[in-house]
C-alpha cells in the first residue's frame, strides 16, 4: 500500500508539473486575447496548486514509514536493550562478576565488537577493574 501511495504522489507531482508548465504556455500565447490567456493561466494555477497538495499529501499523510513503524522501531530497540541488560546481568552472576568478551559474546549473540563495546559501557557505568591472565585473556571484574 505505501508503494502504491507514493507512486501515485509522484504522479500526483507529474500533474502538478504539467499543468505548471501549460500555464506558462498559455500565459504567454500570443494568438489569444490577454484577459483569456490570464484567466486560463489562473485556472491551470489552481490546479498546479491542487495536483501539488495531492502529491504532498499522498507522500506525507500519513508518512510513509507511519507512526506505527516508528513506534515499532522504538520498541524494538528497548526490547533489545532489555534483552542484552537481561544476558548481561546473566553472565555476570553466573561467572561471580568475571567476564570475558567472548563469553558475553557467546551469551549475547553480539558480534566481538558490540560485545565489547557494550561491556566497555557497563564497565564504566559500575565502575569495574579488569585482569589479565597468563594467556593474555582480559577479564572484566564487576563487583557483586
Amino acid at each position: 500500500m505505501k508503494l502504491i501511495r507514493a507512486i501515485l504522489g509522484i504522479f500526483a507531482y507529474g500533474g502538478a508539473a504539467f499543468f505548471l508548465l501549460v500555464a506558462i504556455v498559455v500565459l504567454f500565447d500570443s494568438e489569444g486575447a490577454l484577459l483569456e490567456n490570464v484567466l486560463a493561466f489562473l485556472f491551470c494555477l489552481g490546479f498546479t496548486a491542487g495536483f501539488a497538495k495531492l502529491g504532498q499529501w499522498m507522500m506525507q499523510h500519513p508518512p510513509l514509514l507511519g507512526a506505527k513503524g516508528q513506534k515499532s522501531i522504538k520498541a524494538k530497540a528497548s526490547t533489545e536493550a532489555e534483552r542484552l541488560q537481561k544476558v548481561f546481568y546473566e553472565v555476570v552472576q553466573s561467572n561471580q562478576g568475571s567476564v570475558t568478551v567472548m563469553q558475553f559474546a557467546i551469551a549475547s549473540g553480539l558480534s566481538g565488537d558490540a560485545a565489547k563495546t557494550y561491556l566497555d559501557q557497563q564497565a564504566k557505568q559500575f565502575e569495574a577493574t579488569f585482569q589479565v591472565s597468563d594467556t593474555g585473556t582480559i577479564y572484566y571484574q564487576f563487583p557483586l
